[in-house]
């Protein structure tokens, strides 16, 4: 089994599933952005399971600041 902690957009996920197809890998990602990212890189992957989470070593909550980059055409 393996842990991907704050597995962004899946990089190292794939990489992991790469070198050792058959491993169990949980995911761990609070970005919803990213999660529908994961969802949609590994729906295939029954072996991977994203866990829409933050981990810390602390108990608690916290918001999380997202900067937003808008993209013209002009």
């Amino acid at each position: 089994m393996a842990i991907d902690i704050g597995g962004n957009i899946g990089k190292y996920s794939q990489e992991l599933l790469r070198q050792s197809p058959n491993s169990e890998i949980h995911i761990f990602e609070p970005s919803s952005v990213n999660i529908q990212k994961l969802n949609q890189a590994f729906h295939n992957q029954p072996n991977v399971k994203v866990q829409p989470f933050a981990l810390s070593d602390e108990a608690g909550g916290c918001y999380f600041l997202i900067e937003l980059v808008l993209v013209s055409g002009v």
